[in-house]
């Protein structure tokens, strides 16, 4: 949807065939997109831009067809390091276009599992509390894995104050970390180069994650507000923000849009 314009009712791709074993990434795979349908970088390529794609390919690869309309793209597993590997990628694609250029990068740094090694460390210092992470690791309440949030979402396990105040922070640091080490980066490389006023730089999500607010956890099976309501940040070329577009808009928009 982000990438037609269109609901998966018109583009057609949604979840395949559930294969028998759930270990196997073949529950992933999805309907292929048809070359039909008109993308955002097939749009941009017939105006002129340089195109390229730096994304993780478990959900977003060739035999999808998603790489309609990009002149170069790459799928990058995001765990362990991927997400670094997709900066550098984009670093070195941005330092080598000389003309105008449309690029799609889908980094996964806000993502569970919220491991220690991707946690912002001082945003830890300035609100992490005393959590015994350990002890509830050991009780089966362990953030660092993806296994915890079906477990939870199946009833099997139940998370307390200090789990769901823990939770919320690491996933806070991890925003930060992401924020930090990906975003960042990106921006001053964009200065650098010297491209960064004359280029719109837009932030979104596919969606957001749900932090037991309704008792469950991670996304994909509900559709409370904290799934579906995730950030869209513009930055205008210089001098070119539209003038009666304020520094927030309150209208409400989806991804087709």
């Amino acid at each position: 949807s982000l990438f037609t314009g269109l609901f998966p009712s018109d583009h057609g791709v949604i979840l395949g065939e559930v294969k028998a074993s759930d270990e196997s990434d073949d529950r992933y795979r999805t309907k292929v997109l048809s070359p039909d349908a008109a993308t955002i970088a097939e749009v941009l390529s017939e105006a002129g831009f340089y195109t390229f794609g730096v994304l993780p390919p478990h959900h977003l690869g060739t035999e999808y067809g998603f790489e309609q309309g990009f002149a170069e793209f790459y799928g990058i597993t995001s765990w362990p390091g991927g997400d670094r590997q997709k900066l550098s990628t984009t670093n070195a694609l941005i330092e080598s276009i000389t003309g105008k250029f449309f690029g799609y990068v889908h980094f996964l740094g806000c993502h569970a599992p919220f491991v220690p090694r991707y946690r912002d460390a001082d945003y830890m210092a300035s609100y992490g509390f005393e959590y015994d992470e350990e002890a509830r690791r050991e009780a089966g309440i362990d953030f660092t894995t993806t296994e915890i949030s079906a477990r939870v979402n199946d009833g099997e396990l139940d998370l307390s104050e200090e789990d769901v105040k823990f939770l919320h922070v690491v996933y806070e640091a991890k925003l930060r970390w992401t924020d930090q080490e990906l975003v960042r980066p990106l921006i001053e490389s964009l200065k650098e180069s010297g491209r960064y006023d004359d280029t719109l730089i837009l932030i979104t999500a596919d969606h957001g994650e749900e932090l037991y607010e309704h008792g469950g956890l991670a996304h994909g099976h509900a559709l409370w507000n904290e799934v579906l309501h995730v950030p869209l940040i513009a930055k205008y070329p210089k001098g070119r923000k539209p003038q009666e577009l304020g520094a927030q808009v309150s209208s409400l928009v989806s991804s087709v849009d």
